[in-house]
């Protein structure tokens, strides 16, 4: 009678430990792609945090062309066209003509 009951109790413990492996192995492999999602997430959080915030303010255009224009000569063209449209009532279009307002607005 001794020896069932002993028996018993090293089947007992044998499902236990082997119930406890397979928790850990769970828990483990749980482990392991739940880190493995968070690295893809943070990957991807960090490629569109660096889309929004470039670190440098001249982009990549990938042209000889493009990058051969400087920004002062380019306002010097805005400053210009922006004369024009001043002169010419607000239009910068080509082929317009300022016209009158309808309603008197000098006041006497």
């Amino acid at each position: 009678m001794l020896d069932i009951s002993k028996s018993r109790l090293l089947i007992a413990l044998g499902i236990i430990a082997l119930f406890g492996v397979i928790t850990f192995s769970l828990s483990a492999a749980t482990l392991g792609t739940t880190n493995k999602h968070y690295e893809n997430l943070k990957n991807q959080i960090d490629a569109v945090a660096a889309a929004a915030n470039p670190t440098s303010n001249a982009p990549n255009l990938d042209s000889k062309l493009a990058e051969t224009i400087q920004i002062r000569d380019l306002m010097s063209h805005l400053n210009e066209l922006q004369r024009i449209a001043v002169a010419s009532n607000g239009t910068r279009a080509i082929g317009t003509t300022v016209k009158p307002p309808l309603v008197n607005t000098s006041i006497k």
